[in-house]
């Protein structure tokens, strides 16, 4: 059987109790409840408080599967944050999928920038990690 959201979310709460998560979260337990039971997506401010707090990833608690290693911070909350601006009334799952989407596009443009630089410095192109 897959796992859903709210089974990770269940994990990223770990073995503390409702009322103690609810009370370091700033999340209701009720609300709690609701995004374990998904019955509601949570906020993608709330994804980043959990995903702070329980040390998981917010793509993980998403979609299940893990990000890639190397994730540039900056760039990351750039994406987030032109998400949040655009379409703020997205589902979770829906929202990871974007902000993965477009990480990786902001990334690949970068390399390329990096790649052209180099290229009319007289460089050899850097070798991808």
């Amino acid at each position: 059987m897959k796992k859903g959201w709210g089974d990770r979310l269940r994990a990223a709460r770990g073995n503390k109790t409702l009322d103690v998560w609810s009370a370091i979260s700033k999340i209701s337990r009720s609300v709690w409840v609701d995004y374990e039971q998904e019955r509601r997506s949570p906020t993608l401010e709330s994804l980043m408080r959990i995903a702070e707090l329980s040390g998981k990833s917010i793509h993980w608690i998403a979609t299940g599967q893990e990000p890639p290693a190397g994730i540039d911070f900056n760039v990351l909350m750039q994406v987030v944050q032109a998400i949040q601006e655009e379409v703020p009334t997205i589902d979770a799952e829906s929202k990871a999928k974007l902000i993965l989407r477009f990480y990786n596009d902001r990334m690949l443009n970068l390399e390329m920038s990096h790649k052209e630089v180099e290229a009319k410095n007289g460089k050899p192109p850097s070798s991808a990690a």
